[in-house]
């Protein structure tokens, strides 16, 4: 009986030394990989703050006083002028405005001033015949600038359409002043149907300029 518990005594302790061995390494040693895992985890998760002025969406720092990007003012180009966009064959607005703009030099220098002034009254010969010749003339010069647009887009209907009773208009004038005709009212007339045609005309953004002709082109 003694024999056998010393031997049972000498087991039990055994066990307790081989059991005492594996708590101390399991608690001693920690698994591989735990804290250097969880250091290496939060340098993943933390980075720089975001400088002021980035943009997160587009990666792509913004700045005050920075140039804006092109296009992005909102300005357009200024809008272009007929003279320079219509290019048919048989549409002249260069022309138009040169003939027009004669026309309208002519009835203004000739007419408009001299009934104004009170030079242009019935019995006044001389006033009366320079009235003639700047009439008609104004009249031939108002039919080319009509005849200048005829191959032009639809646009310039209303302007050819003007075009044509002021030479309607100044045909009859003519007639009047060559029967020494003089109504006061008439000059006005003309000069109000030629405001028209350059209205019509700034309409389609075409500038008509107003040059006075010499008397001696007046009989041309």
């Amino acid at each position: 009986m003694n024999a056998s518990s010393s031997a049972r005594v000498s087991a039990l302790a055994a066990l307790a030394v081989l059991a005492t061995a594996g708590v101390t390494g399991c608690t001693s040693a920690p698994p591989s990989g735990t804290a250097g895992g969880a250091t290496q985890s939060m340098g993943t998760r933390s980075s720089a703050p975001a400088a002021p002025g980035d943009d997160g969406g587009s990666g792509t720092a913004s700045s005050p006083g920075a140039s804006p990007k092109p296009g992005a003012s909102g300005s357009s180009p200024a809008q272009q002028s007929l003279l320079d966009a219509v290019k048919h064959k048989k549409c002249s607005t260069s022309t138009f405005a040169q003939e027009a703009g004669v026309a309208g030099g002519a009835l203004r220098a000739y007419v408009s001033k001299p009934a104004a002034g009170g030079a242009l009254v019935p019995g006044a010969a001389g006033p009366i015949a320079q009235a003639r010749s700047a009439v008609g003339f104004a009249g031939v010069k108002l039919q080319h600038a009509k005849d200048a647009l005829e191959g032009c887009p639809a646009t310039t209907n209303n302007l050819r359409s003007v075009l044509g009773q002021n030479v309607a208009l100044l045909s009859t004038f003519r007639k009047e002043l060559a029967a020494g005709k003089v109504l006061t009212y008439r000059s006005d007339a003309a000069m109000a149907m030629f405001a028209n045609v350059v209205s019509q005309a700034g309409h389609l953004r075409l500038k008509v300029t107003e040059v006075v002709p010499s008397a001696a082109q007046l009989g041309r």
